[in-house]
């Protein structure tokens, strides 16, 4: 659905305009990544909670960093350099246009400039692509190169605390956690009425920081059998997700959608309905799978989409098309995506994660034993 969300942003704003006006449904489909940190909070909380529910080790802190970025860094650093190529390409283009015919120099834009400077360019090698700290608010968001990327940052944030918050969180009774989730919720409310919902510095490290909290919090209430049994019937499933869709069709009352979301994930997190056996099919496992992969490259594929229209027909990518064939171009899209996610799946994330986790570095000074 990010990928859908993106597309109108980056190739196809008459698309999305016509489809604003039967449903805001793709529109608000940014909130899948709200979705995330609410799901990420409550995983993170399942994988460690053995170590992190009574006590905050210096070891397992650093295994709990390391595991992180071993999932994070590698794809990011790949299609970072990814791009870089496609800049250097990009300038070798521009040269020639500039050479052999400057009347359509304007169509395109300089190579290594703005958002894709060097400084930028460094800036996302040291994950700090969502911040700038030379704009108002501090931490106001500029992203760089890779778009989407600008999320990661935030998340490689709140990891460095989350450990502490899951610890501290254990700490309290459930009636105190579910004040606390409450006013999360409220922190997230104030985000998007004084703020944006979307991204935009000070602003998005609350927000996400409250769905991490959130999902937390949903883990406690997960682990009590009464409520995991209570909640585990598919009419929850099917009601949580069909209200998400409500909101995001409507886009009314769009805080509703964090309880929701936590009801979701609660309800398909307990025994087996007939709503987890539909998503434990083959083909939803694998996009689960390949899903930071996909979430990463889709921009580099739109982006290499725009331009290769531009570099053959010297003209701005088209704005103005036909419905259906804007939809032919999306599912083409679709299809590379998923493709090109695939392998960069099997090639890149999945072999870098295990040779990162069997590296020198990390018996060494990761995972070696205690003395």
């Amino acid at each position: 659905m990010i990928v859908i969300h993106h597309f109108p942003i980056a190739l196809a704003p008459t698309w999305g305009k016509a489809l604003q006006t039967q449903t805001q449904l793709i529109d608000n489909s940014y909130l899948w990544v709200d979705f995330f940190f609410i799901l990420s909070g409550f995983l993170m909380t399942h994988i460690y909670k053995s170590f992190l529910r009574n006590n905050i080790q210096w070891k397992d802190y650093k295994k709990f960093i390391f595991s992180r970025s071993t999932h994070l860094y590698p794809l990011h650093f790949i299609l970072l350099f990814s791009y870089f190529i496609f800049e250097i390409f990009k300038l070798i283009h521009y040269q020639f246009i500039l050479t052999i015919k400057p009347q359509y120099l304007s169509i395109f834009q300089h190579p290594f400039s703005g958002r894709k400077d060097i400084v930028s360019l460094f800036m996302s090698l040291l994950m700090l692509q969502g911040f700038d700290y030379t704009r108002s608010p501090l931490f106001d968001i500029k992203t760089f190169w890779n778009q989407p990327a600008w999320s990661i940052s935030t998340q490689c944030l709140i990891y460095l605390v989350l450990p502490f918050v899951i610890f501290l969180l254990f700490q309290r009774s459930r009636k105190t956690n579910l004040v606390i989730y409450i006013f999360s919720l409220l922190a997230i409310s104030l985000v998007i009425h004084f703020g944006k919902i979307n991204h935009s510095g000070i602003p998005v490290i609350i927000r996400f920081f409250s769905e991490g909290v959130v999902g937390i919090i949903t883990y406690q209430f997960f682990e009590d059998p009464k409520a995991r049994r209570f909640f585990s019937h598919s009419s929850v499933s099917i009601t949580s997700f069909l209200l998400a869709m409500i909101i995001m069709h409507t886009g009314l009352k769009i805080i509703l959608i964090v309880p929701i979301f936590s009801l979701l994930i609660l309800s398909v997190s307990g025994k087996r309905n007939s709503i987890t056996d539909l998503l434990s099919s083959r083909f939803l496992l694998f996009l689960g799978t390949i899903s930071y992969s996909i979430y990463m490259s889709h921009w580099l594929v739109q982006d290499v989409i725009k331009f290769s229209w531009q570099a053959t027909f010297n003209q701005t990518f088209p704005q103005e098309m036909k419905f259906s064939s804007f939809s032919i171009l999306l599912g083409v899209e679709v299809l590379i995506v998923l493709g090109l996610s695939s392998l960069l799946y099997f090639l890149i994330e999945k072999p870098s994660r295990r040779w990162l986790k069997t590296s020198y570095f990390a018996r060494k000074f990761i995972y070696c034993p205690s003395t």
